[in-house]
C-alpha cells in the first residue's frame, strides 16, 4: 500500500496495524453485521463482504462501508447451496491476492421458525459455512506464509423456545469445541482462531462458564477487531460469550 494512502486518510484510527489489511466478513446481512463491517470500514481495511440476502441489502452495507474503507467489494449467493457458497467465498479469499482476516457471522435465528430447530442437525448446519470457510482461509494463509486470524461470531437465542435455547446452548458448546480444535491445528503456523456466541438472551450470565465475557454490539465489533489485529497475538482457541440485543 502506498505512504500516501495512509497520510491521506482524514480520521483516526484506532487500529492503525489493520490499516490496508486484506479482510473477509461472511454472513451480511444478519444480525450484528453492519456494526462488525463498519468497524473493520473505519479501521480503514480492504474489506470483501459475502452475504445470501438481497443484493440491494449488501449494496447499501457496501456503500456505507466504503466511506472509510480502502476497498469494499460485494459477492452475493442465493439460497443455501454451500457448494456455491465455498466458491465464492474462496472468490473473496483471492480477491485481493490473500487474506488477512475472516470474520464468519451465523445467526441460529433463522432457524427457530423452521422445523429443522427439532433436529439438532441444525446445529452442524449453521456452523458448516464458518467451519469450512475458516479451513480455506487457513490453507491460504498457510500457503502464503501469512499469520492471519479468523473470528467465527454465532448469534441467536431472542425467539428460541425452551428446546430453542436448549438448540443454541449446544450450537455455542459444539462452537468451542470447534474454536479449539481448529486453533490448535494451525496454532504452529502462527494463525489464530477464536470465536463469539452472542446470546439476545436478556437472562444471560456475563459470568459464564467461558470465563470471557463482554455485552451490547459496540463491544461484540469492538472485540472482533481486537482478535483480528495483531494486538490479539497471543489469543487462539477461545470462545467469548456474552449478551447483545
Amino acid at each position: 500500500m502506498l505512504i500516501g494512502e495512509v497520510d491521506g486518510l482524514d480520521v483516526a484510527v484506532e487500529h492503525p496495524e489493520l490499516v490496508g489489511k486484506r479482510v473477509l466478513v461472511t454472513g451480511a446481512g444478519g444480525r450484528l453485521a453492519d456494526e462488525v463491517i463498519q468497524a473493520f470500514a473505519q479501521a480503514r481495511t480492504r474489506l470483501v463482504v459475502h452475504g445470501t440476502g438481497p443484493r440491494s441489502e449488501l449494496t447499501r452495507v457496501a456503500k456505507a462501508a466504503g466511506r472509510y474503507a480502502m476497498d469494499v467489494e460485494v459477492l452475493a449467493s442465493t439460497g443455501s447451496d454451500y457448494a456455491q457458497q465455498l466458491e465464492v467465498a474462496r472468490a473473496g479469499i483471492q480477491r485481493f491476492g490473500g487474506i488477512d482476516a475472516v470474520v464468519n457471522i451465523a445467526d441460529m435465528d433463522v432457524l427457530w421458525d423452521e422445523a429443522a430447530v427439532q433436529d439438532e442437525g441444525a446445529i452442524a448446519d449453521v456452523l458448516a459455512l464458518p467451519c469450512l470457510v475458516t479451513q480455506i482461509a487457513v490453507n491460504r494463509m498457510r500457503a502464503t506464509l501469512n499469520r492471519g486470524s479468523i473470528v467465527n461470531i454465532l448469534t441467536g437465542g431472542r425467539r428460541a423456545s425452551g428446546r430453542g435455547k436448549l438448540i443454541a446452548e449446544l450450537a455455542q458448546s459444539s462452537l468451542s469445541s470447534m474454536t479449539r480444535t481448529q486453533a490448535q491445528s494451525c496454532a504452529e503456523n502462527g494463525i489464530r482462531v477464536n470465536a463469539l456466541a452472542v446470546s439476545g438472551d436478556m437472562d444471560f450470565d456475563p459470568a459464564g462458564p467461558s470465563g470471557y465475557a463482554f455485552s451490547e454490539r459496540a463491544d461484540v465489533a469492538s472485540l472482533a477487531l481486537h482478535l483480528a489485529s495483531p494486538r490479539g497475538h497471543n489469543l487462539s482457541g477461545l470462545t467469548f460469550e456474552g449478551y447483545a440485543c
